[in-house]
């Protein structure tokens, strides 16, 4: 089974599949958010080279095959301006130079709909990809049956986070699956399931967390719909610290 590392300190998952892929997996980049609040009048600084530099420093040390973005890439929902492209070509490119031998892919995101495959990044839909017995998806569309049939699945698109008066930072969340849940889940999407474990990333981007809410699960993500219970989630700050179960916070009876 493959080994999900979640990497101290960051909103980053190391990943290592069964065949020894090594997979460097970040969520919810959401470049160029910066230009959207300076629009609304908030004097904030442009922080695509601290957030490429951070990830760099990662990559150095663990020496992945892939680096993964499970979508939001971009902050614009609309189209790709030219501001926003520059931001999302310097951020690549900074990986580039640093860590050429790293293949990037994204999964698009409800924020990369204009984003195509460029500058040899591989673009991929918001359903997901499949990359040995691990699947990775943005989490707001149904899921390709594909990523499924791996035994780990990550996502991104929540940006969990504890309330404020639980200190209000980003966690990881953990669902496991029992035989009896992929029973569920293989007769709902009619394919064959092996997921045993789903994890949730956190934003990778500072300015993001959302306050865990169940009824915001259930809109937002297909998979809670019907499938997973989300007050069943296994919550982990991002030190690596069990805070407990999902049912166990204020917010998640909200």
């Amino acid at each position: 089974m493959a080994r999900v590392k979640f990497v101290t300190g960051m909103p980053i998952a190391a990943v290592t599949t069964k065949s020894g892929k090594k997979i460097i997996s970040i969520a919810d980049v959401h470049l160029g958010v910066e230009i959207e609040l300076k629009a609304k009048g908030f004097n904030v600084p442009l922080r695509t080279e601290h957030l490429a530099n951070r990830l760099i420093d990662i990559m150095l040390k663990f020496q992945p095959d892939i680096l993964l973005i499970l979508g939001d890439l971009k902050h614009q929902i609309k189209g790709l301006s030219r501001e926003v492209l520059r931001e999302v070509k310097l951020f690549t490119n900074l990986l580039r130079r640093s860590v050429s031998s790293v293949k990037i892919i994204v999964v698009r995101g409800n924020h990369d709909g204009a984003l195509q495959s460029f500058d040899d990044v591989e673009v991929h839909p918001s359903s997901g990809i499949l990359i040995d017995d691990v699947g990775f998806i943005h989490g707001n569309a149904k899921p390709n049956p594909l990523t499924l049939m791996g035994e780990v699945l990550l996502m991104g698109h929540v940006h969990p986070a504890l309330p404020d008066k639980l200190g209000g930072q980003k966690v990881w969340i953990v669902y496991h699956l029992s035989k009896k849940m992929r029973t569920k889940f293989a007769k709902h999407f009619k394919v064959e399931v092996n997921v045993k474990k789903v994890i949730i990333q956190p934003a990778y981007n500072d300015y993001l967390r959302e306050i865990f809410k169940v009824g915001s699960l259930k809109k937002l993500c297909p998979l809670f719909r019907g499938l997973l219970d989300p007050l069943k989630g296994h919550v982990y700050g991002l030190d690596g610290t069990f805070i407990g179960r999902v049912s166990s916070l204020s917010s998640g009876s909200s």
